[in-house]
């Protein structure tokens, strides 16, 4: 290989010296115009000769710069070139002042390079830009930069951004990144103080250059460094500031595109990168107050609204959490910062919260103090009262964080009780609204308080004490939660607190305060499971309870009957004491005086308490004292009852209570037994309801001890319920519900030891009897009862009489759910006969199983349920009760679906109830039971027979009768029925009545599923494929209850509903697709909201196969009968709509599955949603569309066509009925058609419908004509509507304009389409806006099809009206839209619009003439333009057969004429012979025109007609003449007109002799005509000549101006030859019968005569005859003028009259005659003159007299 060529040898400097001279001379010479090509080598030499040491060249170089920037300076016209700079530059033998210089003439080259260029260029300047100094980095990076803005706003060229993203991963990259990170921060400062948020001084210089940027500018490269770091594809960790700057960016367009990249790209960013956290919180902080930075270089804090966006970045980075000392800044900047804002007020204290809860320990205990002692400042500095929101947040996130800390730095609080004096302070002062939260911190702050000294704990106790009975709820609240949370049990000072919550308002407040005492269980559950706790002595809780009421020790403040505590903390004093020490019996024993007096308290719970206190203390009394209480209590009550209620009250429970402990010591003789029993028995017979009860409950309490003794009646002894059975009878028919409880349960606890049958038999009619009760009460008590009755309950005598025992329901609480099953084998058994019993329960088995449980009456069955629930519950383990569990299990199936919603609930408990009794058979077996119900499988239930009071709806649930009456029983229904003359009408209502009893089933089943769930566990499993569906939907259904109870469901037995869904989803959306379809309205709506919620935020994979469906789901619902499906459906498309415009959108999913949407969804709406019948779905269908299209881009291409036709479809089929009822009478409401139409387009170009077809037009690329073109051309051949087709036409001029040359594939067929869809259209609009896009597709076709088209449409002015207007129309449209295409053909064109501007139509000839009008030259040049064509148009028409076609020629020909005048002459011989052509021959209507145009040629051109052939003159006279004699009288006008002009134009002598005789006879015809017609005799025959000469006669002012003219040519032998038949001619004329108008043309003549006869030419030879001719006109004529003027009075003809007179009177004075006669009409004139009103006509007549005066030689005649 050669050896390369060495480089050729550095010049010296003397070489380059003179270089330079030269180059500096050649540059002065150089003009502007070419100074740029010179510049190419001369400015790359200058700046690199700065290399040179020697001081004159550098100083040649420095004076050709000099030059080159005056030059150029002000002509950025002039290029420099660029890239030999840049190559300068970045050689490495550059010197820096070489580099410094080229920097400077790069930043003025790159401004001066087209923006294409800079956008090429750009990304090159940025390679190695990091090894470039710091003050050359800044300027590349701006011209980069202002490239990007000009370049790359909306989107960057792929070749483009490869080359930006070449440097990605360098750190040429990262340098950039942090310029466009600098330059989103930089906005305009105010006033231009400062710098901006976010930036030093420095950076902001380094964006800006020298001038600030504002507005669009700074805009516009916002938008285009953000789609360039897009396209560099650069780490989310790099770009998340930048994007949240963005996002921020005051200007809209950039934080609209920066949020959407910041979710899009930057989401994925790692928040617990440090340094990533690290640079956010110098941004957020800001490095002003650092005291090692220069003061340019400090950067200042962010701007507000960035800083709460980083704010909210923060509390989501455990790593910010931990970013000690930024954090500490942080918080402190929020809260205390200058710059500081309420919303960063909010987010600081919200960071606060973060920092506490994700802070290590090790950091937190460095910043916990600090930021602590913020945060009091904070709390210190508000007000309490402070309305704002924000505040308001500030104060919660505050006390949260105060809270948090808390609970992770006890320490901090622990020494000191001021954190909690503050929050108790607080949640007294502080608004409700923040109570709650500081409610929290304070119990987050009692756990700090756990383990603090004695000493902090004593001052806590004053603090709770003060607080615990304040009059805020949440203060109450606080102090009973840290009494209970910070002491135990035997503390006494809490456990006072807790016993004065027990009588607090708030149910929450006193369950916590029982739960301190331990007494929360006694009243939920059964006092016979104890759990052993460690209570305070009880000498010390009572010394306490007297120090804080020391009136307690003081027994005579007790008998006036109130009470120093509220009757709850009292009970609940007494319950807790009684907890505190086992031997309460033995405490009270010594206080029975006390208790006694209690017994007549106003509070009835505490006359109650007190009895049972004594009962128990009388255990502890020897025999004697007790038998003593009782002997005292009993005789107090015999023979008569005290006068006070109260103490009547109290001493019946005492009775009952003492008598039963009595009892259990066995020291009470069966006499005093009896002689109770008999007491309480006849307080029975003889009180009212409230006091019997107490005496039956005390009889129960004697009950639970033995069997009660007979008692003597009538002599003869008898059971107490046989004695009581009618009055306990009418006593539980009445409504003290109260009362009748009671007495239930004492039925029970009698029947307790009852050894007879016939006894317990009396007790169960008696609770049977109120199976149809109505009161829930009622039959809970009556199921205890029959618990009692039938055995083994949990519970012992001791436990009901000795303890706080109420009943077994508020014991058991079962309806709450939550009470585990009672097991009963722990307690005692009862010696009693087996044999009653049995008997018993067998009655009780049969009377619910047999009656109530199955009956037609709901009231029964809920009884039933209520008392079968019970012995389910009560006495569960029974082997008779676990025998009958299948038989109950059934029962509980039945009974979930009863329309009561107290019988479900109480089913589906029982149901629970049964699965935890039952062995794992019975359970599968209910499981699977549950499901069926639940998913509509279950199997039919027992029918049961209705009766006519048998209850089938509840009363107004179908409305009522026609009469007003309720509809709700079978009776009733039947009765409708046949009313109405329908009775299988019944079988509906039934079928109505068993889907409600359904939907009740599915209720109640959930109720039950609910409580089985919890147990079921794993048997669940298999089911859950088939229950998930049906539970999803049920959570929607329009019943409130069953919404509840599977949602209740769904959370038991789904932990994670987010992942159930999606494992079942597509099981989940088919049953929902089936069940939308469903026959029963609460499925279809349910389905319709369950799809509408489950469908959101979905992939395309998971709902792709489902759309379709979907979407025929929602038009169906949308649809609907029932106005809650439709609303549903509604719903559902809204929520559809969302799922399939994200789903589309490019920007948002993937361009596959985007396109594939489209495809699936596209087609769908557009056949089935828009063409849909529903306006609801047609409405939906054209706005989702509008969106689709919107966000689908290019993804839209394959379905043009489709979206194309249908939305121009639309147009028409979705307009405004009531615009074609307003069409329809247009004409009667007096609107115009054109204008209405014109209006109809309008409303519809701005509808949905429209602007989906302007984003079409956007989308369209060449590929999309394939098949568009031809979808457009088959709607321009059959579309229909007007909308439609004004929409197609104006569609293909848009699609023309956006595609341009791409359409000339296309332009044959379009243009004939188009072409043929004008001339057949109807409507105007219509018309020209496929005119409009017929001259669209005319710019692109070829010349052949242009001329043809054109040649076509010039062809129609000879057309019918139709097409003449078509024509108009598109020739308007070719000149406005195609001007350069036909410009080329105006020869064709132009003629065209000339003639047909003289259309007999009328619109026809104005649209012609406003196109004339638009010709930009003048008339006349255009006329002389196109002459030759025009005239050949003009003579084709006028010999075509169209008579409209020859009368417009003619006038056209006129026209010409006028407008020409003598340039017409070159063509006048075709003219002349077209028009003389015409005049022979038949008459049609118009053919006057020929003979005006013929008369305006002849006019204009009779010189080159008489040059050209001598005798033409002649030909033309002659043809006139002929028409002259025609008969249609204007014609005949038109033709003597005609004459005049041509007398006139020729002026030919001759003419007189061949005009004059014709003239003569039609004036003699004339009179003839008059005189015949004035006649009264005129015959038959006469009187048709008549008519006949009435239609040829012609106006004889028309004869006389064309004398007029022949007299002004003639010669005056002519005349004088003629003088006769002259004078004849003018005396007819002026005869009276003749009218002013004639008179006026006679005077004309008159005047011509004397004016021919005036002058005599310069010879005095006058022809033989003038004298006797003047002397015969001046006698004869002058006298009938002035017979005219005194006979007409128009001003006008006396004026025209004198002006004749005067020429008569001058020729006959100056004409040299021999002999002058006299005027005899001069006094008669002088008579005219004195009565002349016209000035002018008397100074003429003045005139006259003058002239007479003047006459010579008059002979004076004998009159």
């Amino acid at each position: 290989m050669a050896e390369p060529s060495a480089a050729p040898p550095a010049p010296t400097d003397a070489e380059r010296e003179d270089a330079l001279d030269r180059m500096l001379t050649r540059l002065a010479l150089a003009e502007d115009a070419r100074l740029a090509p010179l510049l190419v080598r001369v400015l790359p030499y200058a700046i690199t000769s700065f290399a040179s040491t020697s001081t004159s060249v550098r100083k040649l170089a420095m004076e050709i710069l000099s030059h080159i920037n005056k030059r150029v300076k002000h002509r950025p016209e002039i290029s420099l070139p660029m890239l030999d700079l840049w190559k300068i530059y970045t050689e490495s033998a550059s010197t820096s002042i070489v580099r410094n210089f080229c920097i400077v003439y790069i930043e003025m080259a790159f401004e001066r390079l087209p923006s294409e260029e800079k956008g090429n260029i750009a990304p090159d300047l940025l390679i190695n830009i990091s090894k470039v100094p710091a003050q050359h980095q800044g300027i590349i990076l701006r011209l980069v930069s202002k490239a990007i803005g000009e370049c790359n706003t909306r989107k960057v060229d792929d070749n483009i951004a490869l080359k930006y993203r070449s440097i990605s991963g360098s750190d040429d990259g990262l340098v950039f990144a942090d310029f466009c990170f600098h330059t989103i921060l930089y906005q305009t400062p105010s006033q231009g103080i400062g710098c901006p948020a976010g930036l030093s001084v420095a950076q902001a210089d380094r964006v800006t250059g020298k001038l600030p940027l504002k507005g669009d500018t700074l805009a516009s490269r916002k938008l285009g460094i953000l789609n360039v770091l897009e396209a560099m594809q650069l780490t989310s960790e790099i770009v998340y500031p930048i994007y949240l700057a963005g996002a921020s960016d005051s200007q809209e367009s950039v934080a609209k595109r920066g949020d959407e990249l910041l979710k899009r790209k930057a989401s994925t960013a790692n928040l617990e990168d440090a340094k990533l956290i690290n640079r956010l919180f110098t941004l957020f902080n800001g490095t002003a107050s650092a005291e090692n930075i220069a003061a340019e270089l400090k950067v200042a804090p962010a701007p507000s609204s960035l800083r709460v966006r980083l704010m909210s970045v923060f509390c989501r980075s455990i790593a910010a959490a931990n970013a000690f000392p930024y954090t500490l800044q942080c918080i402190f900047g929020c809260i205390y910062g200058s710059g500081t804002t309420s919303r960063l007020k909010q987010l600081g204290m919200e960071f606060t919260v973060w920092v506490f809860k994700h802070a290590v320990m090790d950091q937190l205990k460095l910043i916990g103090p600090v930021i602590l002692s913020g945060i009091l400042r904070s709390l210190d500095g508000s007000s309490s009262t402070e309305a704002d929101s924000t505040a308001r947040d500030v104060k919660i996130f505050a006390y949260q964080a105060i809270g948090l800390l808390a609970s992770r730095m006890p320490n901090l609080f622990s020494n000191k009780t001021e954190m909690a004096m503050r929050l108790f302070t607080a949640l007294r002062l502080e608004d409700q609204s923040l109570r709650l939260t500081i409610q929290e911190a304070a119990t987050s702050l009692a756990t700090a308080y756990k383990g603090a000294s004695i000493v902090v704990l004593k001052d806590l106790e004053a603090l709770l004490l003060e607080n615990s009975q304040v009059e805020q709820i949440e203060v109450r609240f606080s102090a009973v939660r840290w009494a209970t949370m910070l002491y135990d049990m035997q503390h006494c000072p809490s456990r006072y607190i807790c016993m004065l919550g027990a009588s607090d308002v708030k149910l929450d407040i006193r369950e916590m305060a029982l739960t301190g005492l331990n007494l929360l269980n006694d009243e939920r559950q059964s006092p016979a499971i104890t759990v052993d706790f460690n209570y305070p002595d009880i000498v010390e809780m009572l010394n306490y309870i007297y120090s804080q009421q020391p009136k307690l020790l003081q027994s005579n403040d007790q008998s006036d009957g109130k009470l120093l505590f509220p009757s709850k903390t009292f009970l609940a004093m007494i319950k807790f004491l009684m907890k505190c020490f086992e031997l309460v019996s033995s405490r009270y024993a010594n206080r029975l005086h006390w208790l006694r007096t209690l017994l007549s308290h106003v509070d009835s719970d505490a006359r109650e308490a007190a009895a049972r206190l004594l009962g128990v203390a009388s255990s502890a009394l020897s025999s004697s004292a007790a038998l003593n209480l009782l002997s005292e209590l009993t005789s107090a009550l015999d023979p008569n009852h005290p006068s006070r209620f109260e103490i009547y009250h109290g001493l019946l429970c005492a009775i009952g209570y003492v008598t039963a402990c009595c009892l259990k010591e066995s020291y009470i003789p069966e006499e005093l037994v009896q002689k109770v029993v008999d007491i309480l028995v006849k307080v029975v017979e003889s009180e009212g309801s409230t006091l019997a009860s107490l005496a039956m409950e005390s009889l129960g309490h004697i009950g639970l001890r033995c069997a009660l003794p007979s008692i003597s009646r009538n002599s003869s002894p008898a059971g107490v319920l046989t004695v009581l059975h009618e009055r306990l009878t009418k006593l539980l028919s009445e409504n003290d519900t109260k009362a009748i409880q009671k007495i239930l349960v004492s039925l029970g606890h009698i029947s307790w030891n009852e050894l007879s049958f016939s006894h317990l038999k009396i007790a169960l009619d008696l609770i049977f009897s109120l199976a149809r009760s109505k009161v829930e009460d009622v039959l809970f008590a009556s199921g205890e009862a029959l618990s009692f009755i039938w055995g083994e309950v949990p519970v012992t005598a001791d436990v009901i009489l000795e303890t706080n025992f109420v009943s077994l329901s508020q014991a058991t609480n079962f309806l709450t759910g939550d009470a585990p099953l009672l097991d009963s084998r722990n307690f005692g058994k009862r010696s009693s006969c087996e044999e009653a019993r049995t008997t018993a329960q067998e009655e009780i088995i049969n009377k619910l199983f047999d009656t109530l449980i199955y009956s037609s009456r709901k009231e029964e069955r809920c009884a039933g349920t209520v008392c079968l629930v019970s012995l389910t519950m009560y006495c569960g383990r029974h082997p008779k009760i676990l025998e009958l569990l299948p038989q109950i299990q059934e029962a509980f199936s039945h009974l979930i679906g009863d329309s009561n919603e107290l019988t479900q609930d109480l089913a589906s408990q029982g149901m629970s109830i049964v699965y935890e009794l039952g062995d794992a058979s019975m359970k599968g077996q209910l499981v699977h039971a549950l499901v069926n119900t639940l998913t509509g499988a279950a199997k039919k239930k027992k029918a049961i027979k209705l009766m006519e009071d048998s209850e089938v709806f509840q009363e107004g649930t179908i409305g009522s009768n026609p009469a007003g009456g309720k509809l709700s029983t079978y009776k009733e229904l039947c009765s409708l029925a046949n009313e109405m003359g329908q009775p299988d009408l019944i079988y509906k209502f039934m079928d109505l009545a068993n889907y409600q009893a359904a939907l009740n089933s599915k209720r109640g089943a959930a109720f039950g599923f609910s409580k089985i769930a919890k147990q079921a566990g794993e048997a669940l499993q298999p089911h859950l494929h088939t229950l998930i569906p049906r539970l999803v939907r049920y959570q929607y259904d329009p019943d409130k209850n069953i919404q509840d109870s599977m949602g209740h469901i769904w959370k038991l037995i789904v932990s994670d509903p987010k992942k159930a869904i999606d494992e079942h989803y597509d099981v989940i959306v088919e049953d929902l697709l089936v069940q939308s379809g469903s026959r029963l309205w609460r499925s279809r709506e349910a389905s319709c909201l369950a799809l509408a919620d489950i469908i959101q935020g979905r992939r395309y994979s998971q709902v792709s196969k489902h759309l379709i469906k979907i979407w025929t789901t929602t038009f169906r619902a949308m649809d609907d009968i029932k106005e809650t499906v439709r609303n549903a459906g509604d719903s559902l498309c809204r929520a559809v709509s969302s799922l399939t415009v994200r789903l589309c959108d490019v920007s948002l999913t993937t361009a596959s599955d985007a396109k594939e949407t489209m495809s699936i969804v596209l087609p769908f709406l557009l056949s089935e949603g828009i063409l849909s019948k529903v306006a609801s779905v047609q409405k939906a269908s054209i706005n989702l569309v509008m969106k689709l299209a919107k966000g689908a881009g290019i993804a839209l291409r394959p379905h043009l066509s489709e979206l194309v036709s249908c939305m121009l479809e639309c147009l028409s089929s979705l307009e405004d009925q009531r615009l074609n009822y307003v069409e329809m009478h247009a004409g009667n409401a007096g609107i115009q058609t054109e204008k209405l139409d014109s209006l109809r387009v309008a409303v519809a170009k701005d509808s949905p419908m429209w602007e989906t077809l302007d984003i079409c037009i956007k989308v369209v690329d060449t590929n999309s004509l394939e098949l568009l073109i031809p979808r457009l051309a088959q709607m321009v051949r059959s579309a229909v509507g007007l909308n439609t087709r004004v929409g197609v036409a104006s569609f293909i001029t848009l699609l023309v304009q956006k595609v341009m040359i791409n359409i000339k594939p296309y332009t044959a067929m379009l243009l004939k389409l188009l072409y043929t869809a004008v001339l057949e259209e109807r409507s105007s609009a219509a018309k020209r806006a496929f005119a409009s896009s017929c001259a669209a597709v005319l710019k692109y076709a070829s010349q052949s099809q242009a001329q043809k088209l054109i040649e076509d449409t010039a062809s129609l002015h000879l057309g019918e009206k139709s097409s003449q207007s078509s024509g108009a129309v598109l020739i308007k449209s070719y000149l406005s839209n195609a001007a350069d295409v036909i410009s080329g053909y105006n020869a064709v064109v132009i003629p065209v619009i000339f003639s047909s501007r003289f259309d007999d139509d009328k619109e026809t000839s104005a649209l012609y003439g406003e196109l004339w009008e638009d010709i930009p030259s003048s008339e006349r040049v255009t006329l002389q333009l196109y002459l030759p064509e025009i005239v050949s148009l003009l003579c084709d028409c006028m010999s075509s057969s169209s008579w409209a076609g020859k009368r417009k020629s003619a006038k056209a020909t006129k026209s010409l004429c006028d407008a020409l005048g003598e340039p017409i002459s070159a063509h006048h011989h075709n003219i002349l012979k077209s028009l003389l052509k015409e005049l022979p021959g038949r008459f049609w209507e118009g053919k006057d025109a020929v003979l005006d145009a013929l008369a305006s040629l002849c006019l204009c051109c009779h010189a080159a007609i008489t040059a050209d052939e001598p005798t033409m003159p002649s030909v033309i006279l002659n043809a006139v003449c002929a028409a002259c004699s025609r008969k249609p009288k204007l014609y005949r006008e038109a033709a003597f007109s005609c004459l005049q002009q041509v007398i006139t134009a020729f002026k030919d002598p001759g003419f007189f002799n061949s005009v004059f005789p014709m003239l003569y006879e039609v004036s003699n015809q004339s009179v003839i005509f008059k005189t015949t017609r004035s006649s009264s005799s005129l015959s038959t025959s006469a009187a048709a000549e008549q008519d006949e000469s009435a239609s040829v006669s012609v106006s004889l002012d028309k004869v006389l101006n064309c004398a007029a003219s022949s007299i002004t040519i003639a010669l005056p032998q002519d005349i004088i030859h003629q003088k006769k038949n002259m004078l004849e001619v003018l005396l007819n004329s002026l005869s009276p019968e003749e009218g002013w108008q004639v008179k006026l043309s006679s005077f004309l003549c008159i005047k011509e005569l004397c004016y021919k006869f005036s002058d005599s030419g310069g010879s005095t030879a006058w022809p033989e005859g003038t004298d006797d001719f003047v002397q015969e006109m001046f006698h004869s004529v002058a006298s009938k003028v002035v017979d005219s003027i005194r006979l007409v009075k128009i001003a006008q003809v006396h004026v025209a009259a004198s002006e004749c007179l005067l020429e008569l009177i001058k020729l006959y004075r100056d004409f040299p005659l021999e002999e002058r006669r006299e005027a005899k009409f001069e006094g008669e004139l002088i008579q005219l003159c004195e009565s002349e009103k016209s000035e002018q006509a008397k100074a003429l007549l003045k005139q006259c007299l003058a002239a007479l005066k003047e006459l010579t030689g008059v002979t004076m005649t004998m009159g």
